[in-house]
């Protein structure tokens, strides 16, 4: 399988929040998640990660996300965006 095979696209880590999130005094509306590389899991309890636990995917969405999500707006994001971020990094490990 070449590299351009393996790569997940852009869009498929998108998510559209249902409520603007305030980032630097910018309103960020969407947000796209890469899949994490192997490295960036080191120190990740990745059950916690599966079973959808805030506390560990907030250090983790600040790594993967674009625009860059720092942990303490995801904390203050919508519960309906909080757990649409949540799934969209659980899906890289189905």
């Amino acid at each position: 399988m070449s590299p351009e095979q393996n790569k997940v696209p852009q869009e498929a880590g998108k998510v559209v929040l249902s409520k603007p999130l305030d980032i630097d005094g910018q309103p960020i509306t969407e947000i796209t998640l890469r899949e994490p590389l192997a490295a960036e899991l080191y120190g990740v309890p990745l059950l916690s990660v599966v079973q959808l636990d805030p506390a560990a995917h907030g250090p983790l969405i600040e790594k993967l996300s674009t625009p860059t999500v720092p942990e303490a707006a995801f904390m203050q994001m919508s519960a309906r965006d909080m757990s649409r971020l949540m799934g969209r990094v659980a899906s890289f490990f189905g």
